[in-house]
């Protein structure tokens, strides 16, 4: 596989990962004659004059690949033969690919806008620029309302410098994104028109993954915010968002966007309220609570979770208790209770086990792991000694936070051994598993031993997914913590190789990013370098507000932390 990339976080992310990568360096003229000879003869039977041959060879912009290339398809499209000098020495007055794709778009104004469809050009590229992931051909066609005899040939003369993914057309490189962009767009009340005219279209259709893909984004960026709150409140759109991560984060933004995550629970609520009374005992239905548990533990409206899981937990019992029924036995009463195993219901006894831990409430916590590791007595398969082995790390978080660090060893040391069991010591799963071991060891105070852990766990997840990986990231997170307990300056190196990962693959406003912002932000302010310190204190600040309230602790820490640079910093 080939990558091509300009330089930026594409780029950094392949240097991160230690891939081979070759710099492209500018066009040599005996280069350049041999691409014009090959692309335009050997492809398209066509063949230039010596003059103007010398004339593009000579030209310093196309030592530029992009240029040279999008120049000769110009020069492969134009019609008239003696005019074609005039018009290239007129394209080679662009002195970068940026100013030659302008050149480019008047010349398609020229070619396709007439009295049928004014504005052909400047209304595709820029919906296309609008977009959140891009504009399949028929939604361009429905939105611009073009005849086909008019936008087939406007199409085929556009594509070359579009890429199709799964049918969704997207510019094939960022020089024609800021071409249309300076063109079309160059004021903030152009963008906003064309943001609100893509949402109106997308409002428009019937409901399907292109229009949760764009609809809320579009409203965002257009600043249509009651809009916005409306279409993500929609329980529809809702369970289409969450089934990717990507959807999960940008529903967090998006509801951070208009107010906060108790707008979110108030809409939804209220949502549910008004569903179908005949259509609440159904699998879609308790599948989507459990979402909105999941969405609510996410976003840290724990009492709203554990209240919608435990409603979730009383229909599922009821409904399973005699398909999968089990005798467990009650040490605190002594005596033998009849209760499902269902694994909906292990799931259910494991994420209120998680929402109580997060809570604080130890004691429900580890009741709920205890239930779920009881009803597990008869552990066969692969997935059921599984499903046992995230009971065990569950109920292993609570002893840790219990200060029960022995009982909490032996019962992670037993979950890896399950793990291993079924996956092979070699597994990721395996190698968070002894993550948390090293984890325990470190809170324990135990530096040596939790380095260990966490190199261990280095050298099996970096061998199964590379370096530029956030669980890497986060490893290197681990390790940092252990050397600047002691003072060690590598510390800063490990917090900036993390935050450098994690900035990549998430992006700047995550919670995990601004973690490692933390970290870093501290080791910064105990080596005086306090500008870098408040850098990064007011951005982890931001960070955890807006996804976990200005009451959190971790808000209030990176709040206290920034004040406390603040005065040290001219």
């Amino acid at each position: 596989m080939l990558l091509s990339t300009l330089p930026g976080r594409a780029l950094q992310a392949v240097q991160n990962a230690g891939l081979p990568s070759l710099h492209v360096k500018p066009l040599q003229k005996e280069e350049k004659g041999e691409i014009i000879v090959g692309y335009l003869t050997n492809f398209y039977g066509k063949t230039l004059k010596q003059e103007l041959t010398q004339l593009i060879i000579d030209a310093e912009p196309t030592n530029n690949a992009l240029y040279l290339r999008s120049l000769l398809d110009e020069v492969r499209l134009f019609g008239s033969f003696e005019q074609l000098g005039n018009k290239v020495r007129e394209y080679l007055t662009a002195g970068t690919p940026g100013d030659l794709f302008a050149k480019i778009l008047a010349r398609l104004e020229g070619d396709f806008e007439d009295e049928s469809r004014p504005g052909l050009v400047k209304d595709t590229t820029a919906a296309i620029w609008c977009s959140h992931k891009g504009m399949s051909e028929g939604e361009l066609r429905d939105l611009l309302d073009v005849p086909p005899a008019v936008w087939s040939p406007f199409y085929l003369s556009l594509e070359d410098n579009l890429v199709n993914r799964n049918g969704i057309l997207n510019f094939f490189h960022d020089h024609l994104r800021q071409a249309v962009e300076s063109k079309y767009l160059p004021t903030e009340e152009e963008k906003l028109k064309g943001y609100k005219t893509l949402a109106e279209f997308f409002e428009k259709r019937e409901l399907d993954g292109r229009k949760v893909e764009e609809l809320p984004f579009l409203q965002s960026k257009a600043g249509e915010l009651e809009k916005l709150q409306a279409t993500i409140s929609d329980l529809n759109i809702f369970k289409r968002l969450v089934e990717s991560e990507d959807g999960k984060f940008d529903l967090i933004k998006y509801w951070t966007k208009v107010g906060g995550y108790s707008k979110a629970e108030e809409a939804y609520t209220a949502a549910l309220d008004s569903y179908p009374a005949d259509q609440r005992d159904t699998v879609e239905y308790h599948a989507l609570q459990v979402n909105l548990a999941d969405f609510y533990m996410d976003t840290g409206l724990l009492s709203a979770a554990r209240v919608m899981l435990e409603k979730v937990l009383a229909k599922a019992e009821e409904k399973y208790i005699h398909s999968h029924g089990t005798v467990v036995y009650n040490f605190k009463c002594h005596s033998w209770r009849h209760k499902s195993n269902h694994p909906d219901v292990i799931d259910l006894l494991q994420k209120l086990g998680t929402v109580c831990h997060k809570q604080s409430v130890l004691r429900e916590a580890e009741l709920y792991f205890n239930d779920a590791i009881a009803r597990q007595n008869r552990i066969i398969t692969p997935s059921q000694k599984l499903k046992l082995t995230e009971g065990l790390l569950g109920l292993a978080a609570v002893k840790v936070s219990k200060d029960e660090a022995i009982q909490a060893k032996r019962i992670l040391i037993r979950a890896r051994e399950l793990a291993t069991e079924v996956l092979g010591s070699r597994h990721h799963y395996v190698s968070a598993i002894i993550n948390k071991i090293g984890q325990l060891t470190y809170k324990q105070g135990r530096l040596e031993e939790s380095l260990g852990y966490f190199l261990q766990d280095l050298k099996l997840t970096r061998g199964e997914v590379g370096t530029a990986h956030p669980r890497v990231a986060g490893i290197l997170n681990d390790i940092a913590l252990v050397y600047d307990d002691g003072n060690d300056p590598l510390a800063e190196e490990l917090y900036e190789a993390a935050l450098a990962v994690l900035v990549e693959t998430y992006g700047p406003e995550h919670l995990d990013v601004a973690i490692v912002r933390y970290n870093l932000g501290a080791v910064y302010f105990a080596t005086n370098h306090f500008a870098k310190a408040k850098y990064q204190f007011e951005h982890c600040a931001a960070t955890f507000k807006a996804f976990l309230g200005e009451d959190h602790v971790q808000t209030k820490d990176a709040l206290s932390a920034l004040n406390d640079v603040k005065g040290l910093v001219k």
